[in-house]
């Protein structure tokens, strides 16, 4: 059983050591990385990766596709999985990791869980991710940020043999023009969260862990450029700028940001099962509200101010 995971990277220059350590151990046959059209020198860390690795392999975006309305990274990154010849094929962001029990020289979950699918009819399994938020040791749980397993094919994990695609033109969002793609729902299957064979002490140790939002500036990072990337695709579109939209409730819309629920986040600590390493006593992050505040004074007064009042300082 040959299993393939593909990449895009678009300045993942923070994270690419933490995937590509981490994915190097969980067991995949082999790891594609596409570079699209970096400029934080993402690409000379992969290169050195894919010289290092014969496992690793690297391709590139001469310009970044959210850019180039012809073109999706997503899609670029599948086809050549494809070219591989993998039973089982996975798209991840260059911001997550597997769970600790999944490492190779572990239990080696990920494997044997495919291995049990194999045997079965259905085409695509769900994996639960855990969205760190301003702290590597906390994760949101409310909404649907928080430990689920929700049918969600960016988190899943599919038969190659299934020709599913991505939508040829790139949109901007949290992701850069992640789409889902075009496929029967019928293919989809029960979460493994919902497996009791699954689960040690009552906790599921086969999880994605996302780090995208791990600290106060990678939220404030993610969202200059997700308004920024939102100009450039609605002006292509003929609509107007994202800041130029009348009010804060505008900005929570951009896939996945929500402002207007910040106050109401939720969050649990990480559970030990998930690190190979001792997790620190720590207390629950704070919302640094003035950093968000300036990011949004930046394009749109009215908004920010919108902001400021919701949480009245």
């Amino acid at each position: 059983m040959k299993i393939v995971v593909g990449v895009p990277v678009y300045n993942g220059s923070s994270f690419i050591r933490i995937n590509a350590e981490n994915f190097l151990r969980v067991g995949f046959d082999h790891i594609v990385y596409l570079d699209d059209g970096s400029t934080d020198g993402s690409y000379g860390m992969l290169k050195w990766y894919a010289k290092k690795y014969p496992n690793v392999h690297l391709i590139k975006n001469k310009v970044n596709s959210t850019l180039n309305s012809g073109q999706n990274k997503w899609q670029t990154v599948i086809e050549y999985c494809r070219t591989l010849n993998p039973d089982w094929l996975m798209v991840r962001a260059i911001d997550q990791e597997f769970s600790a029990p999944a490492f190779k020289d572990r239990e080696d979950l990920l494997r044997k869980r495919l291995e049990q699918m194999s045997e079965t009819k259905n085409n695509v399994i769900c994996f639960p991710v855990v969205h760190l938020w301003r702290s590597p040791w906390w994760y949101r749980i409310d909404r649907d940020w928080g430990y689920a397993a929700s049918n969600h094919v960016s988190n899943s994990c599919w038969r190659a043999s299934i020709k599913w695609s991505y939508d040829s033109i790139s949109k901007a969002g949290m992701h850069l023009g992640h789409h889902l793609p075009a496929i029967d729902k019928s293919d989809y299957i029960a979460a493994p969260a919902n497996d009791p064979s699954m689960r040690v002490d009552g906790i599921l140790p086969l999880v994605v862990l996302h780090y995208g939002m791990y600290s106060h500036e990678l939220i404030a990072r993610k969202l200059e450029s997700q308004i920024i990337f939102a100009d450039k695709s609605v002006l292509r579109a003929g609509l107007p700028k994202v800041h130029d939209l009348p009010n804060a409730a505008s900005w929570h819309n951009l896939n996945g940001y929500k402002i207007v629920y910040e106050k109401d986040i939720k969050f649990e600590k990480v559970h030990q099962l998930w690190h190979d390493f001792p997790v620190p006593i720590v207390p629950p992050p704070v919302v640094d509200h003035q950093s968000i505040y300036k990011t949004l004074l930046k394009y749109n007064k009215s908004a920010a101010e919108d902001y400021r009042k919701c949480y009245q300082f």
